[in-house]
């Protein structure tokens, strides 16, 4: 891996924003084939991140960030990567069962060059951001797993819906390869993704929710 050059900015700082502006769109390119989204120009996202890179000689090949975010904690088990569905009543009693904290460094879109050829990337950059807050004396950091390899967006499922048997086998070949690399899931944790509705919007008093685990792994 030694032909790579690992780069890493913090948050908002002006080196990170005059990288994005001189790599935006090879960054693009990479979240495009990992996520299936497209930032076109708009790649200032990307500066809410301390931010981490694999570069060979020309381009950026792998992306990843890390940021603090608020997490869920609920007394008893959830279903993950499931879309649940409930009415404002149904929401308000689950809400006395849970706590929120933040949480982090999380890292977050963690993704690499389809390239065959920058196969491994994707391993030397997680490497390095867990070195690099390991040196910083940083004791834990997290991370959400969650493959979008089979994830198609529609209506109000979040994406989890459509193709639902490939996208939950995808998840747990996903967290296999995380808890090879010493990432264990936390109990009762969980990342809470709100889904819109049809056209944006859902029925007044209607939620649709899918909550995601949280992984961690000890640094020091």
């Amino acid at each position: 891996m030694n032909r790579y050059k690992f780069v890493y900015f913090p948050n908002n700082s002006l080196e990170l924003h005059k990288f994005i502006e001189k790599h935006g769109s090879s960054i693009n390119k990479i979240i495009k084939s990992c996520f299936d989204m497209d930032f076109h120009d708009n790649y200032l996202w990307i500066a809410q991140y301390d931010a981490f890179f694999m570069m060979d000689s020309k381009q950026v090949i792998a992306f990843a960030g890390t940021l603090y975010k608020k997490i869920v904690v609920y007394q008893s088990n959830v279903e993950k990567y499931k879309l649940i569905e409930m009415d404002q009543t149904e929401s308000d009693k689950f809400s006395d069962d849970k706590q929120t904290i933040t949480m982090g460094p999380i890292i977050e879109a963690l993704c690499r060059n389809s390239n065959p050829e920058y196969k491994g990337v994707g391993n030397s950059l997680l490497k390095n951001i867990c070195d690099h807050y390991a040196k910083d004396g940083v004791a834990e950091i997290y991370l959400v797993p969650e493959s979008s390899k089979f994830k198609a967006y529609g209506y109000n499922d979040c994406g989890v819906v459509i193709n639902k048997d490939k996208y939950l086998e995808s998840q747990v070949a996903l967290q296999q390869f995380y808890n090879k690399f010493g990432f264990n899931e936390m109990k009762n944790h969980y990342d809470v993704d709100v889904c819109d509705g049809p056209f944006g919007f859902l029925p007044e008093n209607k939620l649709s929710l899918v909550f995601y685990p949280v992984f961690n792994k000890q640094l020091v």
